[in-house]
């Protein structure tokens, strides 16, 4: 069942309605009071939609919205001072904003970096590698973009051999296919060639992790004690996407170092007449 995104809105306003209505017990109380409400789901959205939640302006939509609601809700007389004395009110509720945008930009600060995954485990760059990253002409936000990216792949491979290791028919799968070991293979290449990352996104970003996805749904599956007819056949299903996913890896693979076998290729070639030429030269000799 698809979501209604403007319920919780509209609960909201109604909500706001009754307790403009019981709490402040004045229709134009309300009505001023459901403006509000208005005025900052509106700007919620808005920082949500078209600044891409922001850290600042979201701050500040909510200090405001704070300071408002507890003005309507603390002091009887807001309304009348706001008529009587509307740019006093309005700088005392400005800088109180202000205030308040600190703590709300404090918080949020907080909440997004504790919920940012630890990176525990995360090697720590050395000198000697930061020097080679350099020499290749990589900048700062590369570097750290390609570290990141082998990281996370370097534990999906680990996450895939745990599951083959643990699992009958994914270890046949892999003496068939090797994939793992096609997968590690790649995963060196890759840090031999940092520069080519984008060479290859397919392996990194689509068909190890869905791979990685695939054995660990096939192991839970498998791992129930009863199964029905229906559980077969998705485990069935599941081994012929994950041998396709295997030959895929393999492709990765092959279309990365194509152009070190074309060199390879190039390199015999003229080893190959260079030896004619030796055993040409061999013919005259006397």
């Amino acid at each position: 069942m698809k979501k209604n995104k403007y319920l919780p809105i509209i609960i909201f306003i109604i909500g706001m309605s009754i307790f403009g209505l019981t709490i402040l017990e004045s229709i134009h109380y309300a009505i001023v009071f459901i403006c509000c409400c208005l005025f900052f789901v509106g700007a919620r959205l808005a920082v949500k939609y078209f600044l891409n939640d922001a850290l600042l302006p979201k701050s500040f939509v909510y200090a405001l919205g704070t300071s408002v609601f507890f003005s309507l809700l603390f002091n009887g007389d807001f309304l009348e001072k706001l008529t009587d004395d509307f740019h006093e009110v309005l700088l005392d509720h400005f800088l109180v904003s202000l205030l308040l945008t600190v703590v709300f930009a404090l918080y949020f600060n907080w909440n997004n970096w504790r919920s940012k995954p630890k990176k525990n485990n995360f090697p720590k760059l050395s000198r000697a590698k930061q020097q080679n990253y350099y020499s290749l002409g990589m900048t700062d936000s590369e570097i750290e973009l390609f570290r990141e990216t082998m990281y996370q792949a370097k534990l999906q491979i680990e996450q895939l051999q745990k599951n083959i290791l643990s699992n009958s028919k994914l270890k046949a799968l892999d003496l068939r296919r090797d994939c793992l070991k096609v997968s590690k293979a790649l995963f060196k290449e890759i840090v031999k060639n940092p520069k080519r990352l984008s060479d290859a996104s397919h392996f990194l970003y689509t068909h190890l992790p869905n791979l990685v996805d695939l054995t660990n749904k096939y192991i839970e599956i498998n791992q129930h004690e009863i199964k029905n007819k229906e559980a077969y056949d998705k485990l069935e299903e599941g081994i012929q996407v994950i041998d396709q996913l295997a030959l895929l890896i393999i492709n990765d693979y092959q279309s990365f170092v194509a152009d070190d076998l074309e060199d390879l290729d190039l390199e015999i070639d003229v080893a190959r007449k260079h030896i004619n030429r030796q055993t040409d030269d061999s013919h005259l000799q006397f």
